[in-house]
């Protein structure tokens, strides 16, 4: 006799309907709201509560001004289209440091890596003058270069140049020794190992000074601006704090700290880009 199967039902411990999967840029999404809701909601907190400060009189607006004095202020600027000039007086003098200091910085490293007797040699002086602080060194660029740009410049590219340097040095100085040892085996000539295996390994350590560099430059060609200058933000400090505007002071700290921030973004972005293949 024959036996006909019949199909197991499911009953109600069984599996359900299955739920719709999230997509991947649903999550993304997600994970940035988490990872960015959080410091907004501080720094709106923070701001309403200095608003409230100053509008109850539990902090004094003459020396600490107040978010809405702030806001008016930056619009007064950007009207005026001083803040666009000072803005662009100051952007110039950065990227012409870094266009300076990074690529001296890279080389003077690589090469102190690459000539052991150099680096013997330099290194001595190289510590004791990085350890000058640059904000000292900014009235004698002044008297050397006059009240200019270069002046700028220079307390810029002496920053970024030493940055970049050690960071250069440190990098080559750390390359994979396993893999340069399987290389001289192979009889890879010594340059094409440079090439193809120390300096790669060293573009992390290159890219962490510059990362660096980006935000020191804008501090010393603002720094030097407070000192002596005929434009820039640091200049328009100045200003606001002595005639006691301390709502412009905050409006141009403002613009730098979205400035520098911006930057910093950008750097971060292209080192991924340019890192992609690790």
């Amino acid at each position: 006799m024959s036996v006909t199967a019949f199909p197991a039902t499911v009953g109600a411990g069984g599996p359900g309907p299955q739920k719709p999967q999230v997509g991947e840029g649903s999550r993304r999404l997600r994970g940035l709201l988490g990872s960015v809701g959080g410091p907004v909601v501080l720094l709106v907190g923070a701001l309403v509560l200095w608003e409230v400060a100053a509008a109850r009189g539990w902090v004094a607006v003459s020396t600490f001004s107040s978010p809405s004095l702030v806001w008016a202020e930056l619009r007064d600027l950007a009207a005026s289209g001083a803040l666009g000039s000072d803005l662009i007086a100051t952007l110039t003098a950065m990227l012409v440091s870094l266009a300076i200091g990074i690529p001296l910085g890279v080389f003077v490293g690589l090469l102190l890596a690459a000539v052991p007797a150099v680096d013997r040699l330099v290194s001595p002086f190289l510590v004791p003058l990085n350890s000058i602080p640059r904000i000292a060194l900014a009235p004698l660029f002044v008297i050397w270069f006059g009240i200019t740009m270069n002046a700028k410049v220079a307390v810029a590219v002496s920053i970024v140049f030493f940055m970049v340097l050690f960071n250069a040095k440190s990098g080559i100085k750390s390359a994979d020794t396993d893999m340069m040892m399987v290389a001289r085996m192979l009889g890879i000539p010594r340059w094409s190992i440079f090439r193809k295996v120390v300096l790669p390994g060293s573009v992390p350590a290159i890219f962490a000074g510059v990362r660096l560099s980006v935000t020191y430059s804008l501090l010393g060609v603002v720094a030097t601006e407070m000192v002596a200058a005929r434009d820039g933000l640091g200049l328009s400090i100045v200003r606001n704090a002595t005639n006691f505007n301390i709502g412009g002071v905050f409006a141009v700290l403002l613009v730098l700290a979205v400035f520098a921030t911006v930057l910093a973004f950008v750097v971060g972005r292209a080192e991924k880009w340019i890192l992609r293949w690790q």
